[in-house]
């Protein structure tokens, strides 16, 4: 049976603006994944969007991200709620993180997609 789970990804950055830094966090979130016990998910996703107040917060200025975190995530289809997946049922072994402007992004990932990244 497949379970569906969705990756998220936690960053946190430095906001510096003047006096000391104040740190903040924010999630983005994957498309859902579909998989079957044993499966195993190496391949591109779609680039993202950085939420909407972190844009307008900087743009035209540098963002220092100062973290990242992975989570593996089911969300309950009824009421939303968000659990980690355990090791039991799921485990990621590496990720990568490719941060740019939208377009480099969509480039990288339609010259990319459908190919192993490792090779």
């Amino acid at each position: 049976m497949a379970r569906s789970i969705v990756p998220i990804t936690a960053m946190y950055l430095v906001c510096v603006s003047g006096g000391q830094p104040q740190p903040k966090s924010f999630s983005v979130y994957t498309e859902k994944l579909l998989l079957k016990p044993g499966q195993v998910h190496n391949g591109w996703s779609k680039p993202l969007a950085l939420p909407k107040e972190i844009v307008k917060q900087f743009m035209n200025r540098t963002m220092y991200l100062k973290g990242l975190q992975l989570d593996i995530v089911h969300i309950d289809p009824i009421s939303g709620a968000e659990t980690s997946a355990p090791l039991s049922r799921v485990y990621n072994h590496h990720h990568a993180l490719l941060a740019g402007d939208s377009k480099t992004l969509w480039y990288i990932y339609n010259r990319s997609k459908g190919k192993d990244p490792l090779g």
